[in-house]
């Protein structure tokens, strides 16, 4: 598995990659700039901005558009193109800390972590953000750097990267009892790099970018490593699977800090040999209450 420089230099720290099968192109976040990246079917990328001087994370929703997590707050849209995208409030009030990555739940709820700006261990949280009146809810707590996320092809299955403690947990998921059991899947060296995106393939295997390690690792169930692939670039951010039939494995790359890198930054193609899922859409409407 042979990765492919699909982009020159288009972001300082690129991450949360959502392959948007409406129009069949690829979506990431620049985080630091609160900018949304679009790489078009013809290879030009377009930028939109989400308001706030953080874009963490999106998901496309189910009826059109996008909801993205936001310094510590959402922005969305209704419209797939995101020309109404629009700033939507705060969800918490704690200024030492950001919103980081999320996912959608196979019942269409938006989960998003958060992150210390100065890197304090244990007082991150990971938040459902339900429809209607329920708002932000934590339903993880004690993290770090709550990162990359994702969900088993059978739904009953939850993994989460907590970057800075160099793990990546398990739980069992249930729309009635959300995450719970939840367990140390992988623990990490600091030389393997540390674990950011996350993503599934259609045969149970866990993918994971380790920033800093400049790969991105294969897992099985059971956790024993698979496959591996080797980047260019040192700090791979996150992985997902799109093109036609969700058989290209997308990795997006920070430039942070790399000026030896040139190719840094940029977005990575891979055929990696599986299928992966189309990502879980937002169901309904935006919380309009926030905590």
């Amino acid at each position: 598995m042979r990765p492919e420089r699909i982009t020159d230099v288009v972001a300082h720290h690129a991450e949360s990659p959502v392959w948007w099968p409406r129009l069949g192109v690829l979506r990431f976040v620049d985080l630091y700039a609160g900018a949304i990246l679009t790489l078009e079917s013809d290879g030009s990328v377009s930028e939109v901005s989400v308001g706030s001087r953080v874009a963490a994370c999106l998901r496309p929703r189910d009826r059109g558009g996008a909801i993205v997590a936001t310094e510590r707050g959402l922005a969305i849209a209704a419209r797939d193109d995101l020309s109404d995208l629009t700033p939507w409030g705060q969800l918490f009030a704690d200024a030492r800390q950001r919103f980081n990555d999320g996912a959608c739940d196979p019942h269409g709820r938006f989960y998003a972590g958060t992150t210390s700006y100065a890197g304090l261990d244990d007082i991150a949280l990971l938040y459902r953000i339900d429809s209607g009146e329920a708002g932000a809810v934590p339903v993880v707590s004690n993290l770090t750097t709550s990162n990359g996320m994702a969900f088993s092809p059978d739904g009953q299955t939850a993994y989460l990267n907590d970057t800075a403690a160099m793990r990546t947990y398990e739980f069992d998921y249930s729309w009635a009892s959300g995450l719970t059991n939840q367990r140390i899947f992988l623990s990490f060296q600091p030389e393997e790099g540390r674990p950011d995106g996350l993503t599934v393939d259609t045969e149970d295997g866990v993918w994971i970018a380790l920033n800093g390690g400049g790969c991105v690792r294969r897992y099985s169930t059971d956790g024993d490593l698979t496959d591996e692939i080797r980047f260019p670039v040192s700090q791979i951010t996150a992985c997902t699977f799109g093109g036609p039939g969700h058989r290209t494995l997308f990795c997006t790359s920070s430039s942070l800090g790399l000026a030896d890198e040139p190719a840094a930054g940029s977005v990575f193609a891979v055929d990696a040999g599986v299928r992966g899922w189309p990502l879980n859409t937002f169901i309904g409407e935006p919380p309009r209450m926030f905590t």
